[in-house]
C-alpha cells in the first residue's frame, strides 16, 4: 500500500465507523479490469452482491462458518488447498457454466484463426426470430 500512496495510485483515509476509529484506502485510478475473462467478472460481480452490504463483524461471522477456516486450528494458517473443500452453502461452482467455456475453448482450438472477412460474416447474419 506504502508504494502505491507513493506512486499516487492509492489514497489512505482515516475515519470513525460507530466507536471504532477506521482505515480506508481509496483508489486514485480506475482498475485495468483487462486482466480478468468474462466468466470472471461474473463471479466477482456475484461475490459482490452477496457480501458488499455486510459490515466486518458480518463478514468475519459469515466466513467462519466455512470449511478453510473450521478446518484450521487457531492463530494458524489456513492451508489453500482448504478453498476445494467448501460448505455447501458457500459452493459457487457452476458446472453448466464451465462446461461451455470449456466446450467453447475446445472449438476455438479446433478450428483454429478466423479470417477477419469471415469473422464479419458471421456477426453480421441476420437474425432469425
Amino acid at each position: 500500500a506504502d508504494e502505491m500512496i507513493r506512486l499516487g495510485e492509492l489514497e489512505r483515509v482515516k475515519s470513525r465507523y460507530f466507536k471504532y476509529h477506521q482505515k480506508k484506502y481509496l483508489p486514485c485510478r480506475s482498475a485495468d479490469l483487462s486482466f480478468f475473462s468474462a466468466i470472471e467478472m461474473v463471479h466477482v460481480d456475484g461475490v459482490l452482491n452477496r457480501l458488499s452490504d455486510k459490515n466486518g463483524n458480518e463478514l468475519s461471522a459469515h466466513s467462519h462458518e466455512d470449511v478453510p477456516w473450521l478446518a484450521t486450528d487457531d492463530q494458524h494458517d489456513i492451508d489453500y488447498d482448504l478453498v476445494f473443500q467448501r460448505s455447501q452453502s458457500f459452493a459457487q461452482t457452476n458446472l453448466n457454466a464451465m462446461w461451455q467455456a470449456a466446450s467453447g475453448q475446445d472449438i476455438v482450438n479446433e478450428l483454429g484463426h478466423m479470417p477477419d472477412v469471415e469473422y464479419d460474416y458471421y456477426q453480421n447474419l441476420p437474425v432469425k426470430r
